[in-house]
């Protein structure tokens, strides 16, 4: 009988457990998504992706975001994930804690109820004190270690950098407040790296970039494929870049630059998107140095169409690496590159503008800081003070422009001049520099520019308000000895040492000269005679010599854009219009009795001035307005002259009246007038010359005995030849005697022909020359 109702009892627990099997499988399958066929099927958790971006998922599979950025979906496998395990609380965090909430609590009380700052508690405690890193002494030892330790934040800043990005704060506080956040996030969470995907996704990207907004299209939609040049195109513009760019504009560094445009070439995927903004400046630089027959010729398309494309695809491609919050220095060059090449074919306003942003950016990735001081390897820091030179440059120039200071003084930065050195000489990754070669290199002619430069600087800048004694209010004495120092200096340190015979190192020595000049004409400016601020009447002999001055400093400069020589970088010269010289020889214009000086001196400004106001691009800087006025008196007072004469005015040359006991500064003025370079500089622009200066360049005949060396102002009775060998510094290639017998349809030739001084080499043909260095690439 027991076991009956042993056997019921079993039976019927069995039942109860089947009949609650199923309802339990009845409520599941309920519950279940994938036993409706309907229902998209959701999981649980969100993807990996989407948890390690912190977006939010939909939980399908695979999920919408990861559709969109084109990327594999991964769920997490079921079940809950398993719980850290509690920790105690941790002593050192908790300290910190209580150090960061004493800081605030200090900091509060330093601000009165109006939200002013205490001036005697703004200064009085380090934050590294307040923070506990450092123990207050009461030894003398310690307290001059702290105040140079403070000194050095105070000056240098923290500068982060990461492999070709960098950031830059110069705050003390929030250097400091920067530190011992990170150390905290470490103490939390050792496994987090920095890392991690900015971007959470590609409709978020594209909702998110609106720099394109500078450049007036929006160009996130934009595919930039279609815009770069094919790979054999690519080839041509690299090699015109290196010829008729890199030498006079130093910012890349050649190898480094040649690998990324091979990658271009073989893959335009495997380049990033500052690599991409890179790639179109350097096409649009070498678009720009060519002449239109060159374009044609090389590119098979028209040089205005190519200027619009690659103008267009560099600001597309600086837009889309996100230029304005980038921090890779790669975009900066881009940027500078653009800026430097839109001078050319732009109006200088836009240079203007958009050369505060790159040197805010270049501030706000540390370049005005020496990379010495923040212990950054050999190339990195050459390359970043050669960036900031070259924006450096970019600011004198449009400040000159637009008649005003530059936009910071030499105080504001300390980032060294870029040493001697080739290309050759540095790599990526060196640990230690190199010994700094004595003489000309690759790098002579912008080192030339940069030390004049920051002489400029410091020679015209004048800050407002009181202070200590600036160069601009030295008398006019001191001035022109500061000019005769630099100018020595620059002798002795690059000039004495560059062959004549190579045209970078002849530009470099001319380049110095026109500026030095220009700098002695302003310390000589009518009103620096003046005690109240007014114009008053210049000594005669002054005058004179400024005149003269004014119109040698138009000439050679028309001769750099012009000359056969120097015509591979015209387009360089052409964006610096000497405003200063060709004022005052106008106003002389207006003033002088008909004579040959004025002769001279409105065939010089004509050949500037006629060729700048046919172009309407040259026209709206902020001082063409009074210059135009001024030109029109002076094209009145010319014709009321001849109408006068009614004779056509002889050529003659201008020579210095001798002076008792020239300054050095006066013989350096000289230099241009004895000189049988100024003789044929004379020709160049005389309409009658036997030797039209577009055919023979200077005029000068290799026959004749005499010959001008620009790198000390004297002369010889013998002219030389000279074979210029190939070298990184661009200054030619191996010519042969067959070379020298060129074509006159020979659209490309960039030969040199008889020049100033032992110039009097003529090169290989342009197109014979890409064939020859074909050969190395393909």
């Amino acid at each position: 009988m027991s076991q009956s109702v042993d056997e019921d009892a079993q039976s019927g627990a069995e039942a109860s457990i089947t009949d609650s099997g199923m309802v339990a499988a009845q409520a599941a399958t309920d519950n279940d998504p994938t036993s409706n066929p309907s229902a998209p099927r959701l999981n649980p958790r969100s993807c990996v992706t989407c948890r390690r971006r912190k977006v939010r998922c939909n939980k399908e599979n695979p999920c919408a975001n990861c559709i969109r950025a084109g990327i594999e979906c991964v769920f997490p496998g079921p079940g809950r994930a398993p719980r850290k395990p509690r920790k105690p609380p941790d002593a050192e965090l908790l300290a910190r804690l209580r150090r960061l909430e004493g800081v605030v609590h200090s900091l509060g009380a330093q601000v009165d109820e109006n939200g002013i700052v205490s001036p005697t508690a703004a200064g009085s405690t380090d934050i590294r004190a307040r923070f506990g890193d450092v123990q207050p002494s009461d030894s003398p030892a310690s307290d001059r270690s702290e105040s140079k330790r403070q000194s050095i934040d105070k000056h240098l800043g923290r500068l982060v950098i990461s492999e070709d990005r960098s950031r830059y704060v110069n705050n003390a506080f929030w250097t400091g407040m920067s530190d011992e956040i990170a150390e905290m996030r470490d103490l939390l969470d050792p496994s987090s790296t920095d890392d991690e995907d900015e971007i959470l996704s590609p409709e978020t990207d594209r909702q998110s970039n609106h720099q394109a907004f500078l450049f007036g299209y929006s160009s996130v939609m934009q595919d930039l494929r279609e815009l770069h040049p094919t790979p054999s195109q690519i080839f041509i513009l690299w090699e015109v870049f290196k010829e008729n760019v890199d030498p006079v504009v130093r910012i890349l560094h050649r190898p480094t630059a040649r690998t990324i445009l091979m990658n271009a070439a073989s893959s335009i995927d495997r380049v990033s998107k500052p690599a991409e903004a890179l790639l179109f400046a350097i096409y649009f630089g070498a678009v720009v140095s060519l002449t239109p027959e060159q374009c044609q010729q090389l590119l098979d398309e028209d040089k205005q169409s190519l200027i619009k494309k690659y103008r267009f695809a560099t600001e597309q491609a600086l837009a889309r690496a996100d230029f304005l919050n980038s921090s890779s220095l790669m975009c900066l060059q881009a940027l500078s590159f653009f800026l430097i090449f839109v001078r050319h074919c732009d109006d200088s306003r836009l240079v203007w503008a958009l050369g505060g942003l790159a040197m805010h950016l270049a501030q706000s990735l540390g370049i005005h800081r020496d990379g010495t001081h923040f212990g950054l390897n050999p190339f990195d820091t050459e390359m970043r003070r050669r960036l900031w030179w070259q924006i450096s440059l970019l600011d004198n120039r449009a400040a000159e422009d637009h008649g005003v200071d530059p936009s910071f003084s030499h105080e504001f930065y300390d980032t060294q001049v870029p040493a001697n050195l080739n290309d050759d000489d540095i790599y990526p990754g060196m640990k230690f520099w190199p010994a700094e070669r004595v003489g000309a290199t690759e790098m002579t002619f912008c080192l030339i520019r940069y030390e004049i430069s920051a002489f400029s600087r410091r020679f015209s800048f004048s800050a407002p308000g009181p202070g200590t004694k600036q160069v601009p209010d030295l008398s006019l004495e001191e001035k022109e000895r500061l000019i005769d120092e630099c100018h020595r200096r620059l002798e002795e340190k690059y000039l004495r040492h560059c062959d004549m015979n190579t045209p970078i190192y002849w530009v470099a020595a001319t380049v110095a000269r026109l500026i030095l000049a220009k700098m002695w004409l302003m310390v000589h400016h009518p009103r620096a005679y003046s005690n109240n601020n007014e114009p008053s009447p210049m000594p005669p002999e002054i005058r004179d010599r400024v005149f003269i001055t004014s119109v040698e400093v138009i000439e050679f400069s028309h001769l750099l854009e012009k000359n056969e020589n120097t015509a591979k970088w015209g387009w360089l010269f052409r964006t610096y219009m000497q405003w200063q010289s060709v004022a005052f020889a106008l106003s002389e214009i207006c003033v002088r009795p008909p004579g040959p000086d004025v002769d001279r001196a409105w065939r010089a400004v004509e050949s500037v001035y006629g060729q700048r106001m046919m172009n309407s691009k040259y026209q709206k800087g902020m001082l063409w307005k009074p210059l135009r006025h001024l030109m029109a008196r002076a094209k009145a007072r010319r014709a009321e002259q001849q109408a006068q004469s009614n004779q056509v005015p002889q050529k003659q040359e201008i020579i210095f009246a001798d002076m008792a006991n020239p300054t050095p500064m006066e013989r350096f003025v000289q230099d241009y007038s004895v000189s049988a370079a100024n003789a044929n500089a004379m020709e160049a622009f005389d309409p009658t010359s036997e030797q039209p200066y577009n055919n023979t360049g200077l005029g000068l005949d290799p026959r004749v005995p005499e010959s001008f060396h620009a790198a000390t102002g004297s002369t010889t009775r013998e002219s030389s030849h000279a074979i210029m060998q190939d070298d990184p510094s661009g200054a030619g290639v191996n010519w042969t005697p067959e070379h020298m017998a060129i074509g006159s349809n020979d659209i490309l030739d960039f030969g040199w022909s008889p020049s100033v001084g032992d110039f009097t080499v003529r090169s290989e043909p342009f197109q014979r020359y890409f064939v020859t260095i074909q050969e190395n690439w393909f």
